[in-house]
């Protein structure tokens, strides 16, 4: 998968894009976990790993999170890092 990259952004969001993994490993991909970190203008991160698409994912009547764009609301600061895990 590829790492994902700046599409757009407001005063209050800002939304990635990726790209699905090349190899599934036989499974196809249903969700996506998306992660955000502040960070210095280096990347390096300033605070831990936050999720911010938390999903009840026990819950039956969840829809499959399966795309490849997310806005990411509520940003505070300049530097960010994003980061996507794949479930299957």
């Amino acid at each position: 998968m590829d790492q994902p990259t700046y599409a757009a952004s407001s005063r209050t969001s800002i939304t990635i894009r990726w790209s699905p993994p090349a190899d599934e490993g036989g499974c196809p991909v249903h969700d996506y976990a998306v992660y955000s970190a502040p960070s210095s203008e280096d990347g390096t991160l300033l605070d831990t790993w936050t999720e911010v698409n938390p999903l009840d994912r026990t819950d039956p009547t969840l829809e499959e999170f399966a795309c490849e764009t997310f806005p990411v609301t509520s940003v505070l600061g300049d530097h960010f890092v994003f980061k996507i895990v794949a479930s299957n």
